[in-house]
């Protein structure tokens, strides 16, 4: 807008290409190179955001003066841009693949938040809480605080909601991670504040997902499997997260043995049938499912192989819950110790 309201200056009839104005061609370039190398940069990584999360892209196109830009965009003339810096960065961490500009994201977003149109908050806080979880997925366990931190901001800062609705996997992830750093409490207040946002199709299914992850969390298992009931599996991602949450409950329960080899059965059929289920996705349920059952079997007949086990699902890279896993491994190995 500043670059519009530049040019309209200097091309209106009173102005003179021979006389002193306020604004002259060089200001009005200064103003176009402002916003187009904000703006390339903005691009730029979207682009490269899309093209590692989604597969088989078809446009590989080169995007032009994007190196030249990116060796530019440190000089002084774009010091004070904000979008010049957040976009410059994300474009060096995608690039490098270095997540360690996490601290300076973090604080142009959330010191300068009025500067950005709603579509770039809500672009800007999805690649932020990527930057985190490769982080996290690094080994460094703070970051699951850093993402529910930026959840919270979303939230409290309406970046969540695009046209008054609030998309059904951010809702769901928003839940995950609230009650993987058990702030319950805060969860539940979101759940029911936000519930009305989501899509009405799927509301209630989502709804009941969502409250049964927050019973789980709390450990409330019997309460888990009573809200699980009331999902009607109309999206497949929903669907594996349901039988998941129920296969953990049968596991922490007494008494629901049969149930659990029943579902084991019945879940690994699902995975193999499905042919609309990604294949890393598959491969990560049926990890679960198998690790599941021998951390089941271990219960009723604990050996010393259980830390080979634990060991097994640490050096597991493709596994759904391996915290989960990981957690009941720990169980059965000190039991045995």
């Amino acid at each position: 807008n500043e670059f519009k309201l530049a040019r309209l200056y200097y091309n209106h009839p009173n102005a003179s290409l021979y006389e002193k104005t306020i604004l002259n061609v060089n200001d009005v370039s200064d103003y176009l190179d402002q916003f187009y190398f904000a703006t390339k940069l903005y691009y730029a990584v979207c682009l490269f955001h899309r093209r590692e999360t989604l597969t088989d892209q078809e446009d590989e196109r080169e995007m032009l003066l994007l190196n030249e830009i990116n060796e530019l965009k440190e000089k002084t003339i774009f010091e004070n841009n904000k979008h010049v810096k957040i976009f410059g960065a994300f474009l060096d961490s995608y690039i490098k693949k270095d997540y360690s500009k996490h601290g300076l994201l973090k604080e142009v977003y959330f010191n300068n938040i009025e500067l950005f149109s709603e579509t770039e908050k809500h672009d800007i806080f999805l690649l932020l809480k990527t930057l985190f979880y490769e982080n996290y997925m690094q080994g460094k366990s703070e970051f699951l605080s850093e993402i529910f931190k930026l959840n919270k901001f979303a939230v409290e800062n309406n970046i969540i909601l695009e046209d008054d609705v609030i998309a059904n996997e951010i809702f769901r992830s928003i839940v995950q991670l609230g009650c993987a750093v058990r702030e319950f409490e805060w969860v539940n207040s979101f759940i029911v504040k936000y519930k009305d946002k989501l899509d009405e199709e799927k509301r209630e299914d989502v709804v009941q997902l969502c409250n049964a992850m927050l019973a789980f969390a709390r450990g409330e298992f019997e309460k888990t499997l009573d809200h699980l009931l009331l999902v009607k599996f109309q999206d497949v991602l929903y669907g594996i997260i349901a039988r998941c949450l129920t296969l953990q409950s049968y596991y922490e329960l007494e008494d629901y043995e049969e149930s659990f080899m029943n579902l084991t059965n019945a879940f690994s059929v699902f995975l193999s049938r499905n042919k609309m289920i990604a294949e890393n996705v598959k491969k990560a349920a049926l990890n679960f499912i198998q690790f599941s059952k021998r951390l089941f079997n271990q219960k009723f007949a604990p050996e010393t192989n259980v830390l080979k086990i634990e060991k097994e699902i640490l050096d597991c890279s493709v596994l759904l819950n391996k915290k989960w896993l990981t957690e009941k491994a720990k169980e059965l190995s000190d039991k045995v110790k």
